[in-house]
């Protein structure tokens, strides 16, 4: 598996096939997420600790690209995404990708996401970080400190 760290964050990007025809279905999906607002999605996603994920879909919607950016280690963050996928009912994109099983059950097995990342995972050669070495709760905090702050003066105005 691939995973790289830098200053305390771990990072993995996987390139994969789309199983054929199943692009729009990977596009269907994003788009009933986008219906869901970002708050719901932070509250679910919050035990991934992600920093940045991207879904890239290329080539014709053949190819697919993942990238994520997160605290917690590797282990865990599979773990938890398996978890958050079975209790939710929402098994990501993975089933959609060639090399992951069709089986519903699949979306709450870590260990499928540890084999399809082994298989399908390439490594960066370069990356920045705006914010080394901060967490994603630290930078929660600092932005509550500072809408305080922010409303506070509003509030002596």
């Amino acid at each position: 598996m691939q995973i790289q760290e830098n200053n305390g964050t771990q990072h993995f990007t996987f390139v994969s096939k789309v199983k054929p025809g199943r692009g729009p279905n990977i596009r269907a999906k994003a788009a009933e997420r986008e219906k869901i607002s970002w708050e719901e999605t932070d509250k679910l996603l919050r035990p991934l600790t992600i920093h940045y994920a991207r879904w890239i879909l290329f080539d014709n919607d053949t190819r697919f690209i993942y990238y994520a950016s997160f605290d917690t280690e590797i282990d865990k963050y599979l773990d938890d995404a398996a978890r958050i996928f079975a209790e939710s009912g929402m098994a990501g994109f993975f089933p959609d990708l060639e090399g992951f099983p069709d089986d519903p059950a699949s979306a709450g097995d870590a260990e499928a996401y540890r084999k399809f990342l082994a298989e399908h995972g390439v490594e960066s050669f370069f990356q920045f970080e705006g914010y080394p070495g901060v967490t994603v709760e630290e930078i929660k905090k600092a932005l509550k400190v500072r809408n305080a702050f922010s409303n506070m003066l509003d509030e002596m105005q």
